[in-house]
């Protein structure tokens, strides 16, 4: 949902007009940032006629997203909604027609029983459809704005019905932008429903009240209104080599003036705007490191490309960038969650910011996923002098095997200080030690923490020499590869 600052940069004003803009009231948009680039009486309060439906378009996508409603729905008509008037597409009372087929009716036909039929499905009632209206306008920003209905029949600002140019373009940037497939709709010249009824079964011909549809370059919506009092009225969408716009008039003297005032203002912004985009996922470091977790690193993204519109002799050479990303992480960390920032700056002044996410779930790691991290990497580059050949003898057993040097091993037995060879228990599957010599021996690390149970041998030879027998042998896991089952710290091979 958009609630954007007004920021107008236009070179135009109400007091000039130099587009000689006959509406009352009128407003042109770039849709990428909402910036103003043409407004005349803005936020003049008008009857809006059936540009209302936008809104009511809004919150039919809202219960789409949410699951509320699906597109093939069968939505019954009512008899309050059949006796609508107006623009129409003569739904009768008891009439089904699916989700899909009331947005065709309401965004090409402006159907007013097809707005009412919607809002009674959503909410219940229109009265409590027209709650949502003014609760979503709020949220948008939309500061002189107020619905009494759901399709804008009413004819009247003393009823409390009426909204501003500038409103209605924000609620037509929130719909496009957050529903481009409203578009599909929207864009549609003719189309046929068929309706279904008591009397039988037949065809009806629906056709776009936005003649812009014909005649455009770049049109893809949006929505006309008209009354006796609301006069002329349109919010016009268009997209040209990435520039999206939107033009709103209100209050034109006839029908021609709407839309050929309205493909003055589109013209005004393509003339006016250039196109500025990056790859977000090029400036981003490819990895960050984690500390205490299952992997050392995770990767990273972004679920966005940076892109402005630069307008007037606004310059991308006075774009640039800031990432704000820490050095290193601590483990757990979910997939998607947000870990930096890139600020994008037009003259130091901030423009945009993009978050950075992880690319996936990090768990909090073990001692055992510590020790076999560090025997990967150890053994990614395997020297001979590196591996050396251990023989424990214990209560008349000989246990021999291979170890690694880990010059980073630095667990010791907390009472004594003595050094400890940490090896895998499949090596001493057949012994058991005794439970009043065992040692509990901690372990502290970067990569976590954990207890192992220690014990003293008889005898310790290592690569055919006579170690110290004081040195205590610490149980983990089978976490080792290939032949090697054990590391032993770089002090006992010097010595």
């Amino acid at each position: 949902m958009f609630q954007i600052k007004e920021n107008i940069i236009s070179k135009d004003n109400a007091n000039n007009n130099s587009l000689n803009i006959s509406s009352k009231s009128a407003v042109l948009i770039e849709n990428n940032n909402g910036r103003i680039l043409y407004s005349k009486n803005k936020d003049k309060e008008m009857i809006p006629a059936s540009i209302t439906k936008i809104m009511t378009l809004n919150l039919i996508f809202d219960a789409l997203e949410s699951g509320k409603i699906k597109l093939d729905d069968e939505v019954s008509t009512s008899e309050y909604a059949a006796s609508m008037g107006g623009s129409q597409v003569f739904l009768e009372p008891g009439e089904i027609q699916t989700v899909d087929t009331m947005i065709k009716c309401i965004s090409i036909s402006s159907a007013n029983d097809a707005a009412v039929s919607m809002a009674e499905y959503i909410a219940g009632s229109e009265t409590d459809f027209v709650k949502m209206m003014n609760e979503k306008a709020r949220k948008l920003g939309m500061k002189h704005s107020n619905f009494k209905n759901c399709n804008g029949l009413d004819d009247s600002i003393k009823s409390g019905h009426f909204s501003s140019a500038y409103d209605v373009a924000l609620m037509s940037r929130e719909l496009i932008t957050k529903y481009p497939k409203i578009l599909e709709y929207s864009s549609i010249w003719m189309e046929n429903i068929t309706h279904v009824t008591r009397q039988g079964t037949k065809e009806f011909g629906l056709t776009n009240t936005n003649k812009l549809i014909r005649t455009y370059n770049g049109i893809t919506g949006l929505k006309t209104g008209s009354t006796s009092k609301a006069k002329y009225c349109l919010s016009a969408t268009a997209k040209r080599n990435g520039i999206s716009l939107t033009a709103v008039v209100m209050a034109a003297p006839d029908p021609k003036k709407r839309f050929s005032e309205a493909a003055s203002l589109l013209d005004y912004g393509f003339s006016l705007c250039k196109n500025y985009s990056e790859k977000t996922s090029k400036i981003i470091p490819e990895t960050l490191k984690i500390n205490g977790g299952k992997k050392n690193e995770i990767k990273l993204k972004t679920l966005e490309d940076f892109k402005y519109i630069l307008v007037n002799n606004e310059s991308s050479d006075k774009i640039s960038r800031k990432v704000y990303l820490k050095k290193t992480v601590n483990a757990p960390l979910k997939n998607n969650e947000k870990v930096g920032k890139i600020v994008y700056l037009l003259d130091d002044k901030k423009i945009k910011e993009i978050p950075i996410y992880t690319s996936e779930a990090i768990a909090k790691s073990s001692f055992f996923d510590y020790m076999l991290l560090l025997i990967k990497k150890l053994t990614k580059s395997v020297y001979k002098s590196d591996i050396h050949n251990i023989e424990i003898k214990i209560n008349d057993k000989c246990y021999i095997f291979n170890a690694k040097l880990d010059t980073g091993c630095n667990v010791k037995e907390p009472f004594s200080g003595k050094s400890v060879i940490v090896a895998e228990k499949e090596v001493f599957n057949d012994f058991v030690p005794d439970k009043t010599k065992v040692r509990l021996i901690p372990f502290t690390s970067l990569g976590g923490s954990g207890i192992l149970q220690g014990f003293c041998a008889d005898n310790i030879i290592i690569d055919g020499k006579e170690a110290d027998n004081s040195v205590y042998i610490g149980i983990c896991e089978n976490i080792f590869k290939d032949d090697i089952k054990a590391i032993i710290p770089s002090e006992l091979i010097n010595n």
